[in-house]
């Protein structure tokens, strides 16, 4: 598409733009106001200084008559004037075929002075109309040539080459001159979802047009519109790079005010990387390094970035993670609870010291009932027929809803058994 393209279209659907008529309409008057100022303005400044000239018309004025004759004014009269053209030689002619004599000014000057205006006019009244044309919308098909940039495992993070993705836009005359000129020269680089790519075969990966319309306004610009994608699908070539997933470990210093805790340990979305790099730099790299993530006196949940320290030579999937703290409030019980015993044959007597233990709970705030009155803590006689000192440890069934940790003491019992008699 070119600008006579355009011009062609605005000659043709003029009317179609919503507005365009009031539009078309003032660039008119506005080309009539410079066509005013430069042109019939002067024009009439001219006329009225030659009236003025033929009315102080006086004897031996320089003169020219329309006929193109010179001569110096002789004599004047209501409607003629006698001039004098050489020795002797009179002519009486019209005055108002009388005009100044500037033979002795600068009338070449004064000549292409008046053709320069003239110039001048006509290319703004030019301008006026292209500028009025090319700010109407049109539709045309343009062609863009797309790097993408994508984190496709194993493959590298940009395209091998540009696709060139076309489709019917519409937008003003300038923008698409300008989409136009620019797509010549470099090719738009877009960050891509690896989500969005269907792997065909080979190093060849496909996006679907409908998936690629999200990514039209970095292709194409604001100011354009899609009307319609070319082809149903546009194909990028990926090549494969050596790789490696690691986990990804953090470096953090948080700490919480009194009666607060974390329900988890931190979470990362992703929990791994993707590193890529010659297989040799690869070996040993086990985990990759969060900066320091560092909170104090915590209360409440935390969310955020943070980036990854880089590896020299390595590049990497991501450059930053989100991670995630739950925070809740808790409170502390304590109490006694009973020991079980479990799996004893029969006819055995088995018995454990202490037969109850002290339990301490942290448990979520509030709470709905005692949590203690739930716990289930027992010893496992089989536990103890295999040990060698009798003692056994104390087992806990599950921890009831609420709590977040417990702590038994003594966590080891010792255990007894007597064999009854027949």
């Amino acid at each position: 598409m070119n600008t006579l393209t355009l011009l062609l279209q605005a000659a043709a659907g003029q009317q179609a733009a919503p507005g365009g008529g009031l539009t078309f309409w003032l660039m008119i008057i506005l080309m009539f106001v410079v066509m005013y100022l430069f042109m019939i303005r002067p024009q009439r400044k001219q006329q009225k200084e030659l009236e003025k000239f033929r009315n102080e018309l006086k004897k031996g004025d320089k003169v020219v008559t329309a006929g193109g004759i010179y001569g110096v004014v002789d004599e004047i009269k209501e409607r003629s004037v006698l001039i004098k053209v050489d020795g002797d030689v009179k002519l009486r002619v019209d005055k108002n075929s009388i005009v100044r004599d500037y033979s002795d000014t600068n009338a070449a000057e004064s000549s292409v002075k008046r053709g320069y205006v003239f110039l001048i006019c006509l290319l703004l009244s030019f301008s006026v109309w292209l500028i009025h044309n090319l700010s109407q919308p049109y539709s045309d098909v343009v062609s863009v040539p797309v790097v993408a940039v994508s984190n496709i495992e194993g493959r590298a993070q940009r395209s091998a080459g540009a696709c060139n993705v076309v489709a019917r836009c519409r937008a003003t005359g300038f923008t698409l001159l300008q989409l136009r000129r620019s797509s010549r020269h470099r090719d738009k680089v877009i960050e891509i979802g690896a989500a969005d790519f269907t792997h065909q075969q080979g190093d060849q990966f496909s996006i679907d047009a409908e998936d690629l319309h999200k990514y039209a306004t970095q292709i194409f610009g604001e100011s354009v519109s899609i009307e319609s994608f070319a082809s149903r699908s546009f194909l990028f070539r990926f090549t494969a790079e050596n790789y490696r997933k690691v986990p990804i470990k953090p470096v953090s210093s948080v700490s919480f005010r009194p009666q607060y805790m974390p329900l988890s340990q931190m979470q990362f979305s992703p929990d791994s990387v993707v590193l890529y790099a010659d297989p040799a730099r690869l070996e040993g790299i086990e985990r990759v390094l969060t900066r320091p993530i560092v909170h104090s006196d915590l209360r409440k949940s935390v969310h955020g970035m943070v980036k990854l320290e880089p590896i020299a030579g390595v590049r990497m999937s991501d450059e930053k993670v989100a991670y995630s703290l739950e925070v809740t409030r808790f409170v502390e019980l304590s109490g006694q609870v009973k020991v079980e015993l479990r799996n004893v044959p029969a006819g055995r007597h088995f018995s454990a010291y202490p037969s109850s233990v002290s339990v301490r709970l942290d448990c979520t705030f509030p709470m709905q009932e005692n949590p203690l009155d739930a716990i289930t803590l027992y010893v496992d006689y089989r536990e103890f027929a295999s040990s060698l000192t009798g003692r056994c440890v104390v087992h806990c069934d599950a921890l009831p809803e609420g709590v977040l940790s417990m702590q038994i003491d003594p966590q080891v019992c010792d255990c007894v058994e007597n064999v009854s008699e027949r």
